[in-house]
């Protein structure tokens, strides 16, 4: 059973800011399945001219810091109230995985926020945000680069979302059915 997180009961109620910033947020955990490295090269290579702020404690892979520069702002652990703003005011979230049968809660956040989600390839992931995303070879620097600049330019369709919002809350009805009984 395939069980989607409760994205839909995220309060939003962070006002826009008033700025004619792009940027896109790179939520990070540094665990050993994100392929940050690769993204930031990419970012890098391709001088993608846009800002990027890399949320979670860099402090778990301190070489990353290397890729730092005024473009590439990690911002370190921030307070949830902080994190929301940031990923409320944003053009869009880049998030990867490098393993299958897994899903990252930013993913789900880009959803909630009606963000552009740009997303690691993975069978799984196709399956949950199908039309949603737009999926990326994370070992691929020239599509990785490709896909942020297509994601910065998408505008969510309504149509999109409702289907996200559907699928999600069936999956979570089937599980409590699936409890009770």
């Amino acid at each position: 059973m395939v069980v989607y997180d409760p994205w839909y009961v995220l309060e939003k109620k962070i006002l826009p800011i008033n700025s004619k910033e792009k940027y896109i947020v790179i939520p990070c955990s540094y665990d050993v399945d994100e392929p940050i490295e690769n993204i930031l090269e990419s970012i890098i290579e391709n001088k993608i001219q846009v800002k990027f702020y890399i949320t979670g404690n860099w402090k778990r892979k301190p070489s990353i810091i290397k890729y730092a520069n005024e473009n590439i702002i990690f911002t370190g652990f921030i307070i949830q109230d902080k994190y929301e703003e940031l990923i409320q005011n944003s053009s869009g979230i880049v998030t990867a995985t490098s393993r299958e049968y897994t899903a990252m809660m930013s993913a789900w956040e880009a959803v909630a926020y009606k963000k552009p989600l740009i997303l690691s390839e993975t069978i799984t992931l196709k399956n949950m945000f199908k039309d949603y995303a737009i999926f990326f070879n994370y070992q691929d620097k020239k599509d990785i680069a490709q896909k942020i600049l297509i994601g910065l330019n998408k505008q969510i369709e309504e149509k999109e979302w409702n289907l996200m919002y559907k699928t999600s809350k069936l999956s979570i009805d089937k599980l409590h059915k699936f409890l009770e009984n």
